[in-house]
Formats: structure tokens, sequence, C-alpha cells
């Protein structure tokens, strides 16, 4: 059973910018924001939750928008839709 790839997004961001996690991890630091290689990994993996904190600061470094990097905006978008769909 293949594995579900968590944060595509955020993993394009990363590598277009050519840094690794660790390299995410120091550029954090310098924004003021601690947190280690292994928590990073740990949240790109879905094993934990990122702070909202952490996503703004993320998307700051990277330069894209948190619901672009952190949420799959199709769904979000389908859900609004039919939410929509049963008030009207």
């Amino acid at each position: 059973m293949r594995k579900e790839v968590t944060f595509p997004k955020l993993r394009g961001a990363i590598a277009s910018m050519g840094i690794s996690q660790k390299g995410l991890v120091s550029l954090m630091e310098e924004k003021g924001l601690v947190i280690t290689p292994s928590s990073l990994s740990n949240k790109i993996n879905g094993e934990r939750d990122f702070k909202r904190t952490e996503m703004q600061v993320i998307s700051e470094i990277l330069g894209e928008s948190p619901v672009d990097l952190f949420f799959n905006v199709e769904y979000t978008n389908c859900v609004l839709k039919e939410m929509k769909s049963k008030t009207a």
C-alpha cells in the first residue's frame, strides 16, 4: 500500500528554493522561531501538527500563502460548495 505524500506543495516550495529541511530550520531560527530538524520532519510527514506561527513563518520564508502550502484548496472549495448547496 502506497503512503500518501503529505504537504506536497510545501515540499515543492522547499525544493524549488534549493534548501533542505535543516536549511529551513535555520531560516526559521533567524525569524525567532526555534524548532528542531526532527520536529519539522515529523510535521512535514504528518506525524505532528503545525502550529499557526510555524505556518506563518514558513510561508513568509518561502514567499507563499499558508493556504496554498498547508491546506488542500481543492478539497476546501468542494466542501464549501457542498455547504452552500445545502443552505440554498
